[in-house]
């Protein structure tokens, strides 16, 4: 798998900036090649954000979306959508919620 990883600034100590595939903070502070990134990706995996900018992410329908979070309820169960959160819509949302 060819990947980059762009971090949301909460998760910014998941990965080191020094790891050769990692990008940088992505969103309003974020760097040029994670809006590269986002620009070019086909994929794109989240887990565990809440990031709601989306602005930063590839538009809906430029690339396939997944996202994998914990939470109590999700906003997906509740509505019965794809979508785990608002900012894109996601061909997978997988979530620990019990509703």
């Amino acid at each position: 798998m060819s990947a980059g990883v762009a971090k949301v600034l909460l998760g910014k100590q998941a990965l080191s900036d020094d790891v050769p595939f990692v990008t940088g903070a992505i969103g309003l502070l974020g760097t040029k090649p994670s809006t590269k990134l986002m620009g070019g990706c086909d994929t794109l995996l989240m887990i565990g954000t809440r990031f709601p900018w989306a602005e930063f992410l590839p538009t809906d329908g430029r690339a396939r979306a997944m996202h994998i979070d914990i939470v109590a309820r999700c906003w997906a169960c509740a509505t019965r959508s794809r979508s785990i959160f608002k900012a894109t819509r996601v061909r997978l949302g997988v979530c620990s919620c019990r509703s």
